[in-house]
């Protein structure tokens, strides 16, 4: 699934080459990058990994829907930084 960057809320960008995105609803990102994005892992707060799913694009949509409102750190395999997110 694809998205638009330009139609999303707010923004946090590991630099100009990968932005996550989080969506109006709340329930879902969108993750930009320059070149094609791999493996996305998402872990909680404590470190555990929860989310591991392979993406296959630029630009991609990932749900939170399964996820319980917290914080959560967002990974892409090319880059080492990490991105935090709140989900409501």
């Amino acid at each position: 699934m694809s998205a638009s960057c330009a139609a999303c809320l707010v923004g946090y960008a590991f630099s100009n080459k990968f932005q996550v995105y989080l969506t109006a609803v709340r329930d879902s990102i969108v993750i930009c990058s320059e070149a094609r994005i791999g493996m996305i892992k998402i872990y909680n707060r404590v470190g555990k990994l929860v989310v591991q799913q392979h993406m296959n694009g630029k630009t991609v949509v990932l749900s939170l829907a399964d996820l319980a409102p917290g914080v959560y750190f967002v990974r892409a395999d090319r880059h080492r930084a990490a991105v935090k997110v709140v989900k409501e």
